[in-house]
């Protein structure tokens, strides 16, 4: 009997070791899937960064980009309205000569004949 007890203690105490073992395989397990986890998370997050970065700049370099071209616009506006107002001043120039050169004329044609 006293055999037997022995027996069974040790059995008992091997499906004890086992269980053990086998609880202690699942925490690794487990550990190993948490750290795989974590570093898929962090992957993903570290992307989600950089691209979150990335398309800053794109929006920053497309608003520089609409600002190039608004001052190109504006420049280019105020070219031609430098260029109609230096047209403008020569015509008015012009039509001064031209008047002034009337009166002259008008002038000596009646002074010729008064004469």
């Amino acid at each position: 009997q006293a055999e037997e007890e022995r027996k069974a203690r040790e059995a008992e105490d091997a499906a004890k070791k086992r269980a053990a073992e086998e609880a202690a395989r699942k925490l690794e397990d487990a550990a190993r899937k948490a750290d795989e986890a974590t570093r898929k998370f962090e992957e993903a997050a570290k992307k989600a960064a950089e691209d979150s970065a990335q398309q800053a700049e794109e929006e920053r370099k497309a608003r520089e980009a609409e600002d190039a071209a608004k001052k190109r616009a504006a420049e280019e506006a105020a070219r031609k309205l430098e260029d109609a107002a230096r047209k403008a001043d020569e015509a008015t120039r012009k039509f001064e000569e031209a008047a002034k050169k009337a009166a002259e004329d008008s002038a000596q044609q009646a002074e010729e004949e008064r004469k």
